[in-house]
């Protein structure tokens, strides 16, 4: 047996167990608390097609467990390089097969003041009017109640200017009775690739250090982590980049292998 043979064992032994405490532990709450009532929304705006899949798969999943429909806002259809419209159905695709929102909570723009790229910068008051567009649509007739809206931080995760131009549109936005907001904290890059065993560990040092579990919701400015360790979200994540086919790059088979973000995130609470 060559010298390295038992260092390896144990490593996978002590992965195997760090990995198993973690899936034991279960998915986390969302943060917030329960949806109100059966017309409670959440509302994710994002920047371009497959930001859903790529960064919010775990606020999604924990925003459904806590009882909300969950919409989403891509304020650009993703047209930087000539492929707006299939991206589009990509999209949607993506967000009613794989992850389980109704078609008609699904919206992606392709508007002249929001397109796609890192030198079209987007003005605060651009992204405010869309997602205010959006609620009302949402909100005529009172079938539908926006009680969160989610997006990126300041940081935009990938550092992308139309996430931080997104993230600098929603927080400009008047705040309103009854509803939350919430941030994607972004990480830094070890920590972004650190993929299962990254959000495993995460998981459990959130365990050693956070009280029970509480049925009262986040303050504002407190953080919290949700998601779980599962191969239902990897293989939610390999499923929504197959639903987008036309970004399924070698680089992004990757990100599909490495990310943390396809089993847990950090979300902060704006308002």
């Amino acid at each position: 047996m060559d010298d390295w043979t038992p260092h390896v064992v144990w490593a996978v032994l002590v992965l195997a167990l760090v990995l198993g405490l973690a899936a034991q532990r279960g998915p986390k709450r969302w943060p917030g608390g329960v949806a109100a009532s059966d017309r409670a929304v959440a509302l994710l705006v994002t920047a371009h097609p497959d930001d859903e899949i790529m960064f919010f798969l775990p606020a999604v999943r924990s925003l459904q467990a806590a009882g909300f429909d969950v919409s989403v806002l891509c304020l650009s259809n993703g047209g930087y390089d000539g492929l707006g419209k299939t991206r589009e159905k990509e999209a949607v695709a993506c967000c009613t097969e794989v992850m389980g929102l109704k078609r008609a909570l699904v919206r992606v723009l392709d508007d002249e003041a929001l397109q796609d790229g890192p030198a079209s910068p987007w003005a605060a008051k651009d992204v405010g009017a869309a997602v205010q567009a959006w609620v009302a649509e949402l909100e005529a007739g009172g079938k539908h109640r926006v009680e969160a809206l989610v997006t990126f931080d300041d940081g935009g995760v990938s550092g992308h200017p139309n996430h931080i131009d997104t993230a600098r549109g929603v927080r400009a936005l008047p705040p309103r009775d009854g509803q939350t907001v919430w941030e994607l904290l972004s990480a830094p890059v070890p920590v972004k690739f650190s993929g299962a065993i990254g959000a495993a560990l995460a998981l459990l040092l959130d365990s050693a250090t956070t009280p029970a579990a509480s049925a009262a919701p986040l303050k504002p400015g407190a953080v919290s982590l949700v998601g779980s360790v599962s191969p239902d979200m990897a293989l939610a994540l390999h499923r929504g980049m197959q639903a987008h086919r036309s970004q399924y790059v070698w680089f992004r088979s990757l990100y599909v292998a490495f990310s943390r973000y396809a089993f847990v995130a950090g979300m902060r609470r704006l308002a």
